[in-house]
């Protein structure tokens, strides 16, 4: 199945860059079953759980005024930035959220 993908990927490919005409087929997408989609809630629920005890951890921070070095404040943004786009292309909605929020504290933590 993915030799299959490959090739109709890299046909796709070639003619593009090549400016060669294909016949395309049509790809099937393949459904999710209700066990892939209880997994992937799951997965949601336990990153937004985790997010949510993240951020009264930083609020505290932010009504505390506490200092943090940007050394490890800036790559800790970038990093959850990074996260946050993953969760969210992954579907990850919930996750996504609280990592925003998360993320938000963060940089609110850079300007005190």
């Amino acid at each position: 199945m993915s030799q299959w993908i490959t090739v109709v990927y890299l046909r796709r490919y070639a003619s593009w860059k090549l400016g060669i005409p294909v016949k395309w087929k049509k790809m099937r997408k393949k459904k999710m079953s209700r066990r892939s989609m209880l997994r992937i809630k799951w997965q949601d629920w336990a990153m937004a759980i985790a997010g949510w005890i993240f951020a009264p951890s930083l609020i505290v921070s932010i009504v505390d005024k506490a200092q943090y070095p940007l050394g490890t404040t800036v790559p800790t943004v970038i990093g959850l930035l990074i996260i946050l786009v993953a969760q969210y292309t992954l579907g990850l909605k919930l996750s996504a959220l609280t990592t925003s929020i998360t993320t938000i504290c963060w940089v609110i933590l850079i300007f005190i």
